[in-house]
C-alpha cells in the first residue's frame, strides 16, 4: 500500500466535506434512520391520499 501525500489526503478530505453538506440539504430535518424512515412513510401515505382524493384511485 502506497502512502498518501498530503495534497492527496487534503482531496480527499474535502470530497467527503462536500458530500456530507449535500446530504444535510437534501435532508434537512436530520435525525436518526428511524426517524427518516418514518418521515418517508408518511410522505408515501400522503401521496397515495392525493392520488385517491385527485382520481379515485386506490393504491
Amino acid at each position: 500500500m502506497r502512502a498518501r501525500t498530503f495534497e492527496e489526503l487534503l482531496d480527499r478530505s474535502a470530497r467527503e466535506h462536500h458530500q456530507v453538506q449535500q446530504i444535510h440539504q437534501q435532508h434537512p430535518q436530520g435525525g436518526t434512520w428511524r426517524e427518516f424512515q418514518s418521515r418517508m412513510k408518511e410522505e408515501e401515505m400522503k401521496f397515495e391520499k392525493g392520488a385517491e382524493d385527485i382520481f379515485g384511485l386506490e393504491i
